[in-house]
């Protein structure tokens, strides 16, 4: 009689809601928070009724516990341990700039998401016809004209090697110059170490582009890029200045 190995499902229940004690206001910390601690912990500041007040109470434990992030959760339903407060909806900041700032960025990302599903689902439906396309008569004479048709002139492509050489020089330059600028006498070491702590949504480098954007793709990455260097530097501004 072979063994035979059962897996027992936990169902993660939620617990009846408590008249008076249906938010709570909590503190954590970790390896990975931003206060880098050894140990993984979590305070609990506080419970309330309703949502609105858990805000307005989570206000006023910031003031007095301004290192730590405060979070509003739900009792008696699980919750996910957070690591990065970037990746919490619905963020607010001690700073009313900075708030809106991140806030501004994440509509207009959902705006730019809502888009980009509606060019995929064009795109695909287009891939769609062109495929059906090819497979008759007339797309497959029209396929050997386009490729017969795709060496480019010897003066085009030299033309693209002194852009991307001019470009690589330029893009060279200016690194150097913002580097030196970081590490000048402009900014003390503890500046430095706070600048580089900071935490943020950076997207992954992307191949350098010579046309010109030509659809809603690249203008998306493009637009994240400059919106991300925007939110940087105004974020250092306002941690100097306050």
């Amino acid at each position: 009689m072979s063994d035979i190995k059962s897996t027992k499902v936990a169902i993660l229940h939620d617990n009846p809601p408590l008249p008076g004690k249906k938010y709570l206001l909590a503190s954590m910390i970790s390896p990975e928070s931003r206060q880098k601690h050894d140990t993984y912990g979590f305070k609990i500041h506080d419970v309330c009724e309703t949502e609105e007040e858990g805000r307005k109470l989570s206000m006023a434990y910031q003031a007095l516990d301004p290192d730590f992030d405060i979070f509003v959760g739900t009792v008696g339903k699980w919750s996910p341990w957070v690591f990065n407060p970037f990746e919490v909806s619905n963020v607010e900041y001690a700073n009313s700039q900075l708030t809106g700032l991140i806030q501004s960025h994440r509509n207009k990302q959902a705006e730019m998401d809502k888009n980009w599903d509606k060019e995929f689902r064009e795109i695909k439906q287009k891939h769609a016809k062109d495929l059906e396309y090819s497979k008759t008569e007339e797309g497959k004479a029209a396929l050997v004209s386009a490729s017969e048709n795709e060496r480019q002139h010897a003066v085009a492509v030299w033309f693209k090697i002194q852009q991307l050489e001019a470009l690589i020089k330029k893009r060279t330059e200016e690194l150097r110059q913002q580097r030196d600028t970081f590490l000048s006498d402009l900014y003390t070491d503890l500046e430095r170490e706070e600048a580089q702590n900071i935490t943020l949504p950076v997207t992954e480098p992307i191949d350098m582009q010579y046309q010109l954007m030509s659809n809603l793709t690249e203008w998306k990455i493009y637009f994240n890029l400059f919106f991300i260097v925007e939110i940087l530097c105004k974020i250092i501004y306002i941690m100097f200045t306050f």
